[in-house]
């Protein structure tokens, strides 16, 4: 079974209306078809209620297309895997590859790098970093197949 870990950026682009949401739920269907496991680090379902909450404080969402949003991504079908200190502990080595001082993307990059899986995000800038430090196991949505 393919295993793909997806980052909250894709999840909001399947909750509110972005650039990139086509590409998202493209992908989440042809997962969902195909009977593709997704995983997502715990730390997934904190980033997207932030991400809603901005969009909430923005704007952009009204507090009933926000909670509707929440209510979505809680009936995919997601792996939550919780943190340990190895999974942590390999985050902060790819916090430091990517040069980044927080280590927030770089647990989906872990995680990925542990399950043997495809890391996708909409976060181009992520994956360009990803690519140039070797990683050929990350995508971002607006790939062409």
């Amino acid at each position: 079974m393919e295993t793909v870990v997806i980052d909250a950026n894709l999840g909001v682009g399947l909750v509110c209306l972005t650039p990139y949401s086509a590409g998202c739920r493209e992908r989440m269907e042809q997962w969902l078809r195909g009977g593709t496991r997704l995983a997502v680090p715990s730390l997934w379902d904190y980033e997207m209620a932030t991400a809603m909450r901005r969009l909430w404080a923005q704007k952009v969402l009204s507090r009933e297309e926000v909670t509707a949003g929440l209510e979505l991504i809680f009936r995919l079908y997601l792996e939550r895997v919780p943190p340990d200190p190895r999974l942590l502990t390999a985050s902060l080595d790819w916090a430091e590859r990517l040069g980044q001082s927080k280590a927030y993307d770089a647990q989906y990059a872990a995680l990925a790098e542990r399950l043997g899986a495809e890391l996708w995000s909409a976060d181009q800038r992520l994956v360009h970093v990803l690519k140039e430090q070797g990683v050929a196991w990350a995508h971002w949505v607006g790939e062409v197949s």
